[in-house]
């Protein structure tokens, strides 16, 4: 009888766990550590939805609001930085500059070239000269400050914005056969929300190295950051999308710039298997070359 109900037992126990899985998975907790790519699905999403609310002269207005995320950005990577820092890192980190500037002007136009010729015969060529505008103006510098603590990481994002100034105009003569120049109000504004607030922080920071130990701003908040101005970048670009393209060729358009993205941040994970780079420096230089499009409109 016992052998009988042990056996009745492990019947019913092997019929509820028939269709278990052996992992246990906390998803609260897969939630917490991923909440950043998240975060990022999410702002896209919401800014295809509704571009309007995060376009500028929108609800949010964020022609002024996305300055309080970028000055906290560059604040935070100028109070971690100290001048003495900068310059050696340029004679240490002399190779690391050499490939993000050759990985964000070269490599990844290149890649976003291959990429929509062998997708330009179904797609319309406003997308083809779109994605391709969009690869030719280099890294972006919030991005690379907000996710990278490499000490590298701020004269990196300057050399390649410096660099961009000078592609650029070449890449938009070869894509539209004529040059397009960054306005000067362009340029003031991005001196202004960057440069500005970074020497800010290096001072803050030498000041507070006098005294006492520099505390480092939270990843989170850097993070959050970041999202933020995300949500803002794309809500401007298909505010300004709406009219030209449909909704269809806009989801094209995201397609082929997240496989862009993808081939871009793949790339850079050769050069630490070349003995190029090491593996922190190279996650730097993905961060760094990501595209991002330069304003060359005539008016704020």
């Amino acid at each position: 009888m016992r052998s009988v109900a042990q056996e009745e037992v492990h019947l019913e126990m092997a019929r509820r766990h028939r269709f278990s899985s052996a992992y246990s998975v906390d998803m609260w907790r897969e939630v917490r550590r991923h909440w950043m790519v998240l975060g990022v699905l999410s702002a896209v999403t919401v800014a295809v939805l509704a571009p309007q609310l995060g376009a500028r002269g929108g609800v949010l207005h964020t022609e002024v609001s996305e300055c309080v995320p970028l000055f906290y950005v560059y604040y935070s990577a100028g109070k971690r930085t100290s001048a003495r820092t900068l310059w050696s890192n340029l004679r240490t980190h002399a190779r690391l500059h050499a490939v993000c500037v050759a990985h964000a002007h070269l490599v990844a136009p290149a890649l976003c070239a291959a990429l929509v010729t062998a997708f330009r015969d179904g797609v319309d060529y406003r997308i083809v000269k779109g994605v391709m505008l969009w690869s030719r103006g280099g890294g972006c510098a919030w991005l690379s400050l907000a996710l990278s603590a490499h000490a590298a990481a701020p004269s990196v994002a300057a050399f390649v914005y410096l660099a961009a100034l000078l592609v650029a105009p070449l890449a938009t003569a070869l894509i539209c056969g004529q040059a397009a120049m960054p306005p000067l109000w362009s340029v003031l504004h991005t001196l202004t929300t960057t440069a500005a607030p970074f020497v800010a922080g290096v001072i803050r920071g030498a000041v507070c190295r006098g005294v006492d130990t520099v505390p480092a701003a939270p990843a989170s908040a850097l993070r959050l950051c970041a999202l933020a101005l995300l949500y803002a970048e794309c809500c401007e670009r298909l505010s300004d999308s709406e009219g030209i393209l449909h909704v269809s060729d806009v989801l094209i358009t995201l397609t082929l710039e997240l496989c862009a993205v993808g081939a871009v941040a793949a790339t850079s994970t050769l050069y630490p298997r070349c003995g190029l780079l090491a593996p922190g420096a190279a996650r730097l230089v993905t961060l760094c070359a990501l595209p991002r499009a330069l304003d060359t409109r005539a008016s704020p």
